[in-house]
């Protein structure tokens, strides 16, 4: 990463990016930049700190790196001088003065409103400005500022491949005269100040720091501390800051800090104590303790020591608002260490926070700040104090110190959604064994949790405390063997292996007299009735049950096509190769198992069997995951694009590689097959299945091989069908093509030969 500086625009618009840099970095991952969280801090901090809530990505919580530089004024400035003319002047208008204007407009309506014959540009010829008596000083200010823009540098940036200019002395030592002669004879406060602010800017930048310093000095006390003056005071902070005067520069910096909501996160960045020398030294200059809590604030931030400033802000003064940030910032990094989403939800305690470790020595401080009651917003830190016991499973603490906060919360929607989110988690935590009354007792939580509408409070952090309420009641009903609801709030595979449950679970979504409890855990369900047909549909297919297969596959909306013909089988797997063939016929799941049903009544009836039976050995072939039709398996509860056996769910990883019905009809049609090359077709197909055996049975079940296949072959033992082949039907004009095609074969019979 490298610190790129942006050149700021003039007063109008201007920051400080001078004296501080930004820091790009490549975007992060696609989780919320808080981690995992379920406590909210915009519910309790002052929006002015949002950009110091605790972020694990980047460097400003939401804005990730200060990028307003060239706009952080422009609103305020222009409200700034529309005050100036009495409102009279529309905001338009002094938008595109300020902000967009080029020199060379500035100039000819300065020369146009000082009597100087001078024809205004088509931009600006109808603006109501220069009807007005103060526009001369305004657009005489106004031209000094543009000028100003010549010297405020970018630096390098081996990205962007920008060079450092360098500063044009004689300009600016020029326009610095131009600046002090204007600030000698300016009478108008309001223009005198903007007039300092560009005079210390531009000794800033010409690295006179003691001549900026003390035209810094010499005003400091005659302008109001408004928004410009601590625009000011932070050049002045940057002055000595370059002369390695830390602790003054530090000091500056804080109050800043404290005074500034648009220059906060630019203050904190360029704070930065050196030693503890320096720190004492700048705690020495301050001269209250709203001045001493501040700098602890900012070092608390700066060096992620959260809990050491709260300890000193605390004893300076409890009921100082800057405790606040700092405590939420606790909560948010000590949540990164509770498991919000286990997986493994049916072992009871797993994913809370380890009752010894650090994160807990600070839930013991800040309990005795809330039990003090002394903070200016005591319910903060009782609601803090029970979230952080809840974390560690300490639920009968975490409900006490939750309820309390409760009683004095002041009605605000997002405080109050917390709170009840937060009772909520308690009051699942707690639970022993789920009963009727408890279900009707969260029922009414549930339903506004699952359907909270961000839209009305979005900054809520409901989703990670829904998914572990979710994981907790599903653990709770696994050990009480209520299996549907168990599925309902948290899928596990493992449930669709018990067609039973799979039908209970079809029964409650149509049940008529549904009680409101039972529609509700019903809705949490990840499949519709849709999605379980065609997961039995599928299953049946499997078990060549074919006709149960079509009954239910006719339920299902718009079933899947196949992207290949299901019925060709060839020496050569090659799946890409049959999806881009012509097909005559295009099959999707449905079609596909009606006509294996037409092919096993013909078989019934006698009909061309070695045909029909082949055909169908071919159909199971390509059903499996080594066949051309997988998306007959791939749907919603099964999954899909599995690039190996390895990949698919282990509870449905032996039916979907399964070879047992593709080898039964290959069989069955050896056992009709009127000619040696037809039976030698036949028995080469099972030998096709036994490979696959081979394979799923001695490479995909070691999870080390997935992403390294041994290069192994398949034993004799396991091959039998290429032994028969090589003594059988070694005659054949087939076995001649299978050694030519087959490297499978033709290495096995290589093989045997040596």
């Amino acid at each position: 990463m490298i610190k790129k500086f942006f050149k700021p625009l003039l007063i109008a618009s201007a920051s400080l990016t001078a004296i501080y840099g930004i820091v790009w970095a490549c975007a992060g991952g696609w989780d919320e930049e808080y981690g995992n969280s379920g406590f909210t801090p915009e519910a309790f901090v002052d929006s002015a700190y949002a950009p110091f809530f605790y972020s694990e990505d980047w460097a400003y919580y939401n804005i990730r790196y200060d990028q307003a530089h060239d706009t952080r004024f422009s609103k305020s400035n222009v409200t700034e001088w529309r005050s100036y003319f009495s409102n009279k002047v529309p905001a338009s208008e002094l938008d595109y003065l300020l902000n967009t204007a080029s020199q060379g407009a500035i100039d000819s309506g300065a020369a146009y409103t000082s009597g100087r014959i001078k024809k205004l540009s088509p931009a600006i010829a109808s603006y109501t400005l220069f009807q007005q008596k103060e526009a001369g000083e305004f657009l005489a200010y106004l031209s000094l500022a543009k000028q100003s823009e010549t010297f405020v540098l970018i630096e390098d940036d081996v990205w962007s491949g920008d060079k450092k200019k360098a500063v044009n002395a004689k300009a600016v030592d020029a326009l610095t005269t131009k600046l002090q002669s204007a600030l000698d004879k300016q009478q108008n406060t309001f223009i005198k100040q903007r007039i300092w602010f560009q005079l210390v800017r531009a000794k800033y930048f010409r690295s006179a720091w003691k001549e900026s310093i003390a035209i810094f000095d010499k005003y400091k006390a005659v302008f109001p501390a408004n928004e410009v003056y601590y625009r000011t005071l932070a050049y002045a902070a940057g002055d000595y800051y370059k002369q390695g005067n830390y602790a003054q520069a530090n000091y500056y910096y804080s109050l800043v800090f404290k005074s500034s909501d648009a220059l906060k996160v630019v203050a904190h960045w360029s704070f930065h104590p050196q030693e503890e020398k320096d720190w004492n030294a700048t705690l020495a200059l301050c001269k209250n303790n709203d001045e001493r809590t501040t700098l602890w604030e900012m070092l608390g931030l700066f060096y992620h020591d959260e809990m050491r400033s709260i300890k000193e802000i605390y004893k300076l003064e409890p009921k100082s608002e800057k405790l606040n940030l700092l405590l939420v910032r606790v909560v948010n990094k000590t949540e990164q260490r509770f498991n919000f989403h286990n997986e493994n939800y049916y072992q009871d305690g797993n994913g809370f926070v380890d009752k010894d470790s650090a994160a807990m020595i600070n839930t013991k401080e800040i309990g005795a700040i809330a039990d003090a009651g002394n903070t200016d917003k005591p319910y903060l830190w009782h609601l803090a104090y029970g979230y952080m016991n809840f974390l560690s499973n300490k639920m009968d603490v975490a409900n006490k110190y939750i309820s309390k906060a409760e009683k004095n919360l002041p009605k605000q929607k997002l405080a109050e959604a917390q709170v009840r989110l937060l009772k909520l988690a308690v009051k699942v935590g707690s639970v022993k064994t789920i009963n009727n009354s408890f279900e009707k007792n969260v029922l009414e939580d549930f339903s506004w949790l699952k359907n909270f509408n961000d839209s009305t409070a979005e900054a809520f952090r409901h989703a990670d405390l829904w998914n572990w309420v979710r994981n907790r009641m599903a653990q709770k009903y696994q050990s009480q063997k209520e299996w549907v609801k168990a599925e309902c709030y948290v899928h596990g595979s493992d449930f669709f292996v018990d067609n039973n449950k799979v039908e209970e679970l079809k029964a409650l979504k149509t049940k008529s007299n549904a009680t409101p409890y039972e529609q509700f855990f019903v809705s949490l369900s990840a499949y519709n009735m849709s999605d379980l047909l065609e997961y039995q549909a599928i299953r049946d297919a499997y078990n060549n049950k074919i006709d149960d297969a079509i009954a239910k596959m006719k339920q299902v909306n718009a079933p899947t096509q196949l992207l290949g013909n299901p019925f060709n089988g060839f020496i050569k797997d090659c799946h890409d190769c049959d999806h881009a063939a012509p097909q005559k016929v295009k099959y999707n799941k449905l079609t596909f198992l009606q006509k294996m049903k037409e092919m096993q009544d013909k078989i019934t009836a006698g009909q061309d069997v070695y045909g029909n039976a082949r055909l169908l050995g071919n159909a199971f072939y390509n059903m499996s995951h080594y066949g051309n039709a997988r998306y007959f398996y791939e749907s919603k509860i099964i999954g899909s694009g599995d690039y190996s056996p390895l990949a698919i769910d282990s509870v449905f990883r032996a039916t979907l590689t399964d070879m047992h019905w593709a080898k039964y009809y290959y069989n069955l049609a050896l056992q009709n097959a009127q000619t040696n090359e037809l039976k030698a077709q036949c028995q080469y197909l099972q030998a096709k299945c036994e490979r696959n055996d081979w394979f799923t049975k001695n490479i995909f079940s070691n999870r080390d091989n997935e992403w390294n296949i041994p290069d192994a072959l398949p034993d004799a033992s396991a091959m039998s069908s290429f032994k028969i082949l090589k003594d059988q039907y070694s005659n054949t004009a087939y076995y001649n093509e299978l050694i030519r095609e087959c490297g499978w074969f033709d290495t096995y019979v290589t093989r045997k030969k040596k």
